[in-house]
């Protein structure tokens, strides 16, 4: 569905109108590159002062946190008020609206500008999307396996060794134990072998789910 909505959406672009579309030449193949290839033009569309948010806002998910953006372009000093950034974003056809909240129009856009990144760039957006989290929501345990994801992506083993283990404890209360028991083992894992005493309480914590899993 995607594919076939960008191709109508590209040759209505370079007709000038939709239905205009009819009378053009046409070649045997439409983008033989595939889905990349329009992925690409949808986003070389995109105004490069705006294209500098989106690697992050990319990062963070398919939908949109406004807070969350507004903080990440407040971290790149953009140099444009956000809702006209939205609008920009929305014109070009690489962010829409659903159910009231803005997202990306689809998913593979998202992936697309992921595509583009290189390891050293996807690891600064991770750490600035999860500075910009901690500072939104500080001490927000719902946020905490969001956390863990963007640290351990950012390379960070200490925050990442914190969020797991506030992780594991959140959903323990949530009575979530097998999700409980997947962050702290990604916790005891991080944490050193001389820690003896954080070990040993998350072994107890583990050893207690357990004996409830049965």
């Amino acid at each position: 569905t995607f594919f076939l909505v960008e191709v109508v959406r590209d040759l209505a672009e370079q007709a000038g109108r939709l239905s205009a579309v009819s009378q053009m030449d046409l070649p045997e193949r439409l983008f033989p590159q595939g889905i990349e290839s329009l992925i690409r033009r949808r986003l070389a569309r995109v105004p490069e002062g705006v294209k500098r948010l989106l690697p992050g806002v990319a990062v963070a998910g398919r939908q949109l946190d406004l807070a969350m953006v507004r903080q990440l372009a407040g971290q790149i000093e953009l140099e444009m008020p956000l809702v006209e950034w939205l609008t920009v974003c929305m014109e070009t056809a690489v962010l829409d609206i659903y159910d009231g909240n803005w997202r990306f129009a689809h998913d593979k856009l998202r992936e697309g500008l992921l595509g583009t990144l290189q390891p050293d760039e996807r690891s600064h957006w991770h750490n600035q999307v999860a500075t910009a989290v901690e500072q939104i929501y500080p001490n927000d345990p719902e946020q905490a396996a969001v956390l863990t994801s963007h640290w351990h992506e950012a390379g960070n083993t200490d925050k990442e060794r914190r969020y797991a283990l506030l992780a594991g404890q959140y959903a323990q209360r949530q009575f979530s134990n097998r999700e409980a028991i997947a962050h702290l083992d990604r916790a005891l894992a991080l944490t050193p072998a001389d820690d003896l005493q954080s070990r040993y309480e998350i072994l107890l914590a583990q050893e207690q789910i357990h004996s409830l899993l049965g």
